[in-house]
């Protein structure tokens, strides 16, 4: 009986370790602050970050904005990459490639670890005083990009359905069951 009592003990004792550990900071007049992610179109890591966003929309959505940049078909999305990189004096290795502000990049991919740092660092970047939207500024004097919104870059991966695709889904259901009873009734004569 002991052993149980102290395992679970142990197992209490840990849980704090378990859970989420981002804490949201008070709400202020503050600007929001934006993360930019410059991402492939079909690249696994980068459906896994815009599909984590989306799902954790609403919980952020006083804190931060995502925008994205594609930048495997963009050409010139892809030079305005190469120019932030430059701009943060850092190297891109990869994508999706996370710039928020002037001080924070994430060039190692995205995975459940990497999205607690990431927010903690958006968190962070709307609390500081000094942000600067390095990204934002540098966008403004080039008219050739490309941005898309969190949902609109959703949307071009699957991840949500357009407005259209629920209809196409529906009607094909109605074809399919109408084919089936069809089917049955002139199978009964």
């Amino acid at each position: 009986m002991k052993k149980i009592i102290i395992g679970l003990l142990i197992i209490v004792g840990f849980l704090p370790l378990m859970v989420n550990a981002i804490v949201l900071p008070e709400k202020s007049d503050h600007e929001k602050v934006t993360i930019y992610i410059f991402r492939g179109h079909g690249c696994s890591h980068c459906y896994d970050a815009l599909e984590y966003f989306y799902k954790n929309r609403e919980k952020y959505a006083d804190y931060f904005d995502v925008v994205t940049y594609e930048v495997w078909e963009n050409e010139a999305n892809s030079k305005f990459m190469k120019t932030v990189a430059d701009a943060l004096e850092d190297e891109v290795t990869g994508v999706p490639y996370m710039v928020i502000g002037d001080a924070y990049t994430n060039k190692r991919g995205f995975s459940d670890e990497l999205s607690e740092e990431i927010v903690n660092a958006a968190l962070a970047a709307y609390q500081d005083d000094n942000y600067v939207d390095l990204v934002g500024n540098l966008a403004k004097d080039n008219d050739k990009i490309e941005s898309k919104n969190l949902e609109e870059s959703c949307r071009s991966e699957g991840i949500i359905a357009g407005k259209y695709d629920t209809l196409i889904i529906f009607s094909i259901l109605l074809v399919v069951i109408g084919g089936g009873v069809f089917l049955i009734k002139m199978a009964r004569k």
